[in-house]
């Protein structure tokens, strides 16, 4: 079925009292690059990432979309972009940033029903989410705060300078406040790290539950050496490395991928940095802590056996495989330093992070987003039956969605049309294109699987119930649905397909209540 919840009334769901949740974003940083995957060829040392895995669960079959600002925008809201909007790089030019009127994480948190709860909550690093457009002028930079965030502090717009990450431009904001914004000439990763170790003190003295969204800029491009005193290797501190960065298009600078590692070195310390404050105040034991890439690596620095070009921003799963650990109170003991199977999204980190603060979930608001606190809980989980995967580029051979299912078939819809499917458990790294499927064949019945709940998913954006695609919901659709029940769905009858109007592989009364109960919408 169509991995859709609309929160109800009364969604409240049991939670530690207390608990923070803090949500690391690494950027560019696939599963190809960290040992603990054990799927790449060279690793950086990334021991503090190393223990968050001993601490917690590995999840292996994370899907992110193939770039940033839309795998944010999911987060936030727990919505796929083809809901939101968000399907693509949010950049100035598009004017295509998240609207205002989605409801994110911390505007949940302040919803009246929920205030009791007394989280506070911030968001550091890089944002990506808004255009200047959306904020105050002059020059829009309060578009975190207006998004809902008390407090930011970090990079607005896009990614880090083209020069360097020790020249950058630092916007710290407070709701309902201009914000400031000042060049910084601070290493970014470092930064981030001492802005979120002083706003947690603060929340600590304060005696808060926090929610924190930490965003790093790294190990993004351009790539810029860090501080020696930032590797694994003993190294001599310096204010700020001024050899230049590189921005490696391709991947003929084997200097490239030293560097990038070099970053992912220098952030995994700076997160030890921050886990050790958080020890030292006391925090640490009482956090759930979320771990994971904003989308795969750039095609520069990917390795062996890995596909250059199937890696960011492609639909491939060197774009859209990405890492995610999930430590804290809330994973049972039994389960730490294992792994999960199960298809994630990272649409499901919304209600994920909510059900860990107790959050009642707003009403009204068709979510995509599946908690996932029950596989932490070792308790009973219902899975998602596919996950997702989108992106819009001007040229529709970059642009497509894919989705794929926990049997390890993979449908690929590119933008003008064609498709690919592969089976993931025999051909992990897509070199076999399955099309045209034999008939009658496995292949051929997940294929058909897949296209029924992609078109649903897609259909479900426009008009939920149209299954005679008119353009609204009337009972011509119930005639539709009650002529086909029974009839075979999942075998490239489009009409059944169309019919099994709740996408759970069978027409029937289901259906109808579906329909019913969407009477007279989309006119």
């Amino acid at each position: 079925m169509v991995a859709l919840t609309v929160a109800g009334p009364g969604a409240a769901i049991v939670a530690g009292v207390d608990q923070n949740v803090l949500i690391i974003i690494a950027d560019d940083l696939g599963v190809d690059v960290l040992e603990i995957y054990g799927e790449g060829s060279t690793f950086p040392c990334t021991t503090e990432i190393d223990m968050l895995r001993q601490e917690g669960i590995l999840f292996r079959n994370a899907w992110s979309d193939p770039v940033g600002s839309p795998t944010r925008a999911t987060i936030q809201t727990g919505r796929y972009g083809l809901r939101t909007g968000v399907t693509a790089l949010v950049t100035p030019q598009e004017d295509n940033g998240l609207p205002l009127s989605e409801t994110i994480i911390p505007e949940v948190l302040d919803l009246q029903e929920n205030a009791h709860l007394g989280y506070s909550h911030a968001a550091i690093g890089k944002w990506h989410l808004t255009t200047p457009s959306q904020g105050t002028p002059p020059g829009g930079y309060d578009g975190p705060n207006l998004s809902g965030y008390q407090y930011f502090a970090g990079l607005v717009f896009g990614h880090m300078d083209f020069s360097s990450y020790c020249d950058w431009k630092r916007t710290e904001g407070v709701k309902g406040e201009l914000p400031v914004s000042a060049t910084e000439f601070g290493y970014a990763t470092t930064v981030n790290v001492d802005d979120a170790i002083t706003w947690i003190t603060t929340q600590k003295t304060n005696g808060d539950p926090w929610f924190l969204y930490l965003a790093f800029n790294a190990p993004h491009k351009p790539f810029h050496a860090p501080l020696n005193s930032l590797l694994c290797e003993d190294g001599v501190a310096e204010d700020c490395n001024p050899e230049p960065a590189l921005h490696c298009p391709t991947a003929s600078d084997p200097s490239c991928l030293d560097l990038f590692q070099d970053m992912v070195e220098a952030m995994d310390t700076e997160i030890g940095n921050l886990f050790l404050e958080m020890r030292n105040l006391g925090v640490y034991d009482d956090t759930n802590i979320i771990l994971l890439s904003d989308n795969g690596t750039a095609g520069s620095v990917t390795q062996s056996p890995f596909d250059p070009n199937h890696g960011k921003p492609t639909l491939y799963e060197g774009g859209v495989n990405v890492p995610l650990i999930i430590s804290g109170p809330r994973v049972d003991s039994v389960l730490e330093n294992t792994e999960s199977g199960v298809l994630v999204n990272t649409t499901d980190l919304y209600a994920t992070a909510l059900e860990m603060m107790g959050v009642t979930a707003p009403s009204g608001i068709v979510l995509d987003s599946v908690s996932l606190v029950p596989v932490l809980e070792n308790t009973t989980f219902v899975p998602r039956p596919f996950a997702y995967a989108e992106i819009e580029h001007s040229m529709p051979i970059n642009s497509g969605k894919t989705i794929r299912n926990a049997d390890g078939y993979k449908l690929i819809r590119f933008g003008d049309g064609t498709e690919e499917f592969y089976n993931l458990i025999l051909d992990e790294f897509e070199t076999r294109n399955l099309l045209p499927v034999d008939p009658g064949s496995d292949d051929e019945v997940n294929y058909c699987k897949l296209t029924n709940h992609l078109d649903h998913l897609i259909a479900s954006a426009a008009c939920e119930g149209d299954v005679n695609g008119d353009g609204t919901v009337n009972p011509f659709d119930l005639g539709y649905v009650v002529a086909r029940f029974g009839c075979p769905v999942a075998t490239c009858d489009l009409a059944c397909d169309a019919a099994d109007a709740d996408g759970d592989g069978d027409v029937d009364a289901e259906d109808t209540a579906y329909v019913l109960a969407r009477l007279g919408t989309c006119p």
